[in-house]
């Protein structure tokens, strides 16, 4: 049991000189104990590592308990070798320990057997989590939260004791002081009694005289030795002095008890040397008895006002003498005694004053200390009256001072039900000593009227010999506490059902890759239960997608601590064929852990394969007239250099015939009369040297129009075909080129196209048909441009050149049209933006060469323009793309 001498013994150390947090981990299943410690292996508190204690049954757990009573936290698996193991493990620590300071954490496999609240509620469990829905995530949040609260409630009970220590030693500081002054009261009236006595006794029944030492001072030699004499014979000790001077010398040197002084003497008469010795302290005390010859009165009277205690007369009766001498050595050593005795009082009086000084002080600083303390504390004595109330406590009673409540009991400030419980718990504090620690109690305010949650503790409070005098009891406000801990856990479900809710795949992984996070359309995208890759490594969980591509990914996320985005990860769905997805990794928690969350895109991607075709095929419909128009001009043009062809074959071919009926005629050796004249006259009406020299050049430009026409049929082909989905280096000259000529017959009325490319160029790894698409986009737009600045009056230009810049191709397209105003600037990007004539444009050319360019092939494309001054696009592709993995950060 955690008892008060435990707290007292091991609170402080806990708080202070701990080295480490102890956690339980109580479950049937050795799986669990890996994952909590794998999970946790690198978690600290307050600089403090994780100290792991495991046990595998309900009955194992009970004697570990006991063998580490400063554990901190408990994991506590609901069933075990019973279905209700662990609530009975959680009841013989709360109940049969009495430990309320340990945080307990329910885990179950089996919510069906009981639920939440009754579980919480009847057995004081901190919290209750289903095992397939613990992650390491709420793991982490649980193990701070409730070492948090471990660490308050340690602190709280160790100031709470200290306190009754503190009280508890004031309290028999005050019993010892009230003692003391009980015991001087009897000494001081002993010693008045001892006094009173010493009045009635004889003197030498009482005080020894034997010892005591007397000067006898005379000028007189005789009257020194008569008195030392008999005065010898009685038992003092006698000195003489035949002057005053040597008197004082003798006196000052060694005090004498009594001294004997003649007035009558040569130079310093007695009277002088009574008011010397009276003059210095050591000495002032000593009684003189004046013996002169002299009998007068003045003579009296003088020597007790100098300070003499008698007056004899010589000649003396030596019996008088030595009663006197006697009686005031008596009185003096009475007076001596009673004097000694009063200042002996006197100290004790001012030690007792000093005592209940430091007692008050100590009051008002155990007064001031409880009133700091934001708890309210009280103490009661043993019938549960109160004695003292700090000012908190005085908030919650409705009063404002002491006076109010001291002396009363509960029953006379709460209802009869209430009152009667406070009552009961106290008496069996009282009784028995054992602490009543943490009992968390309703309380409403007197005053506002508002409902708290209190936990109170009482402490038996014993004075410095172990007798029980009363109680210390404290209480602390724990509605925040508990409005947060419902809080926390409201927003656990919360959270399970957003993640539930959330239509994309969600997967967590923490430091190691370990799963902690397995949402619905994960489990529907591949097939795989959330409880099959729980706790499991993800490169072990069965997903098959570009794992070349997710791992540096995963590496690089951690190491920038930035988000990175995926485009197009091929997985295998589970219908076998081939899925597409965009995943997003982000950095969460302790910036190890990380989130993926993918998007199915594979529709789409079908679907923007079909647009991009379909956008080329509009482009090439929109441009179709004029290609049609470009191809009917050099098909016209061979049309008529054929038929000249044609016709003029029909006449070479009858001058051919005659030539041969000539060639034949001489070889019989017989050449017919006219026959020669005839091929003459034919060869000269066909004019056959005419046709000799046209032919060829005929020939060759019929060759040029079919050049021309296979050379727009080649754009057109490169331009429309759907091509291939992975990037292929490309010759960006090239094309460029062939935009141009599939694009002529929109730009050849209005401008001219001038081109400055770089021959040295090196290839780029695009995608041709949609960068052809980008290159088109913008001639059309410039095309455009330049028509609605008054090109049809007089044409301008477009210049398109290329040039390499370190890593990276450079493209300018530049036009002489009207500009881009800057209100509209910005959105030239935008999808379905354009300032162009229904019917004229939809908005998408640019937005299309933006996605292509930034998003697709990292690089960029910005504009540059004045309003009435044209405008210059500038497109900036990579010539080394990034490596897989590395598509996007941000």
């Amino acid at each position: 049991m955690l008892s008060q001498t435990t707290l007292k013994n091991n609170g402080r150390q806990r708080v202070e000189k701990r080295e480490s947090w102890k956690i339980l981990l109580v479950d049937d299943d050795q799986h669990n104990h890996r994952m909590i410690r794998l999970f946790l292996r690198k978690f600290t508190f307050e600089g403090l590592p994780l100290e792991f204690v495991s046990a595998y049954s309900g009955a194992e757990a009970k004697t570990l308990i006991q063998q580490h009573p400063d554990t901190a936290l408990i994991f506590l698996d609901m069933v075990m070798e019973e279905l209700d193991s662990g609530l009975r493990v959680a009841d013989f620590i709360r109940n049969d320990l009495g430990n309320t300071l340990v945080r307990i954490v329910m885990l179950t496999g089996q919510s069906q057997y009981r639920t939440e609240e009754d579980v919480i509620t009847g057995y004081d469990i901190n919290d209750y989590r289903l095992k397939t829905e613990f992650s390491r995530q709420k793991l982490t949040t649980t193990v701070l939260t409730s070492l948090r609260s471990y660490r308050d409630l340690i602190t709280t009970e160790t100031s709470r004791h200290e306190l009754a220590e503190l009280s508890t030693r004031l309290a028999a500081r005050s019993a010892e002081l009230e003692l003391l002054n009980h015991q001087l009261k009897i000494e001081i009236t002993r010693r008045e009694k001892a006094e009173q006595a010493l009045s009635h006794q004889s003197t030498k029944n009482e005080i020894d005289l034997s010892a005591a030492t007397i000067l006898v001072v005379d000028d007189d030699a005789i009257s020194r030795k008569m008195l030392q004499t008999a005065l010898s014979h009685n038992g003092y000790q006698v000195s003489t002095a035949a002057n005053g001077e040597v008197a004082l010398q003798q006196a000052f040197a060694q005090p004498p008890n009594l001294i004997l002084l003649d007035i009558m003497m040569p130079n310093m008469d007695g009277f002088a040397v009574c008011e010397r010795l009276k003059a210095r302290p050591d000495t002032r005390d000593i009684p003189i008895i004046f013996v002169s010859a002299s009998d007068s009165v003045q003579s009296k009277i003088r020597a007790f006002a100098a300070g003499g205690v008698d007056f004899v007369t010589k000649p003396t009766s030596m019996e008088e003498l030595l009663v006197r001498v006697s009686t005031h050595l008596m009185l003096r050593a009475a007076q001596k005694h009673l004097q000694q005795n009063n200042e002996a009082l006197q100290a004790e009086i001012a030690r007792r004053k000093q005592a209940q000084q430091e007692l008050e002080e100590q009051r008002n600083l155990l007064r001031s200390v409880m009133d700091a303390i934001p708890d309210a504390i009280f103490v009661k004595d043993t019938e549960s009256r109160f004695v003292i109330n700090n000012v908190a406590h005085l908030h919650n009673l409705g009063v404002t001072s002491q006076s109010e409540v001291v002396g009363k009991t509960d029953f006379d400030i709460f209802p009869p039900e209430l009152a009667s419980a406070y009552f009961s718990d106290e008496q069996a504090v009282v009784k028995s000593g054992q602490p009543l620690l943490n009992r968390e109690e309703p309380y409403t305010d007197p005053i506002t009227q508002t409902k708290h949650w209190l936990s109170t503790t009482k402490v038996a409070l014993t004075n410095s010999s172990g007798q029980i005098i009363g109680l210390v009891g404290s209480s602390r406000n724990i509605t925040e506490q508990r409005q947060a801990e419902a809080a926390l856990r409201q927003a656990y479900r919360q959270q399970d059902r957003l993640l539930t809710a959330i239509p994309s795949v969600l997967i967590g992984v923490n430091g190691d890759n370990i799963v902690t996070h397995w949402n619905t359309p994960a489990e529907t995208v591949f097939a795989i239960t959330g409880q099959a890759v729980v706790s499991r490594p993800l490169a072990d969980c069965g997903v098959q997608w570009q794992w070349n591509r997710i791992n540096p990914a995963l590496a690089r996320c951690r190491e920038t601590d930035q988000p990175i985005d995926l485009h197009d990860v091929r997985y295998n769905r589970p219908d076998g064929k081939e899925g597409f997805l965009k995943v997003t990794i982000t950095p969460f928690d302790d910036h190890t852990s990380l989130l993926l969350l993918a998007q199915e895109i594979t529709q789409r991607k079908v679907l923007e394969g079909q647009l991009a075709q379909a956008q080329k095929l509009e482009a090439v419909g929109q441009l179709a007239a004029g290609i049609a128009h470009e191809i009917n001009t050099p098909t016209q043009y061979i049309g008529n250099n054929v038929s000249f062809l044609q016709a003029s074959l029909g006449s070479l071919q009858t001058v051919f015939n005659q030539y041969q009926r000539l060639m034949q005629a001489g070889k019989e050796g017989v050449i017919p009369p006219g026959l020669l004249a005839e091929v003459e006259t034919l060869t000269r009406q066909v004019r056959a040297d005419y046709l000799l020299e046209e032919l060829p050049l005929a020939a060759q430009e019929a060759m040029d129009g079919v050049n021309r026409v296979t050379e727009i049929v080649k754009a057109m082909k490169e331009f429309s075909h759907p091509g291939i989905d992975k990037k292929m280096a490309i010759d960006i000259n090239q094309a460029i080129k062939s935009t141009i000529t599939v694009t002529r017959n929109e730009w050849k009325y209005v401008a001219q196209v001038e081109t400055n490319l770089d021959a040295s160029l090196p290839r780029v790894p695009c995608l041709p048909g949609e960068f052809n698409q980008v290159i088109l986009n913008i001639i059309v737009n410039a095309a455009h441009a330049i028509a609605d600045a008054g090109g049809a009056q007089q044409k301008g230009t477009i210049t398109i050149s290329t040039e390499r810049q370190g890593d990276w191709v450079e493209i300018k397209i530049a036009d002489t049209g009207a500009g881009i105003a800057d209100d509209i600037k910005p959105r030239i990007f935008d999808p379905f933006f354009t300032t162009k004539d229904v019917g004229r444009g939809t908005g998408q050319g640019l937005a299309i060469a933006h996605a292509v360019i930034v998003e697709k092939y990292h690089g960029s494309i910005s504009v540059e323009s004045q309003p009435g001054q044209g405008a210059t696009f500038i497109i900036r592709l990579p010539v080394y793309p990034k490596e897989e993995g590395s598509e996007s950060y941000g």
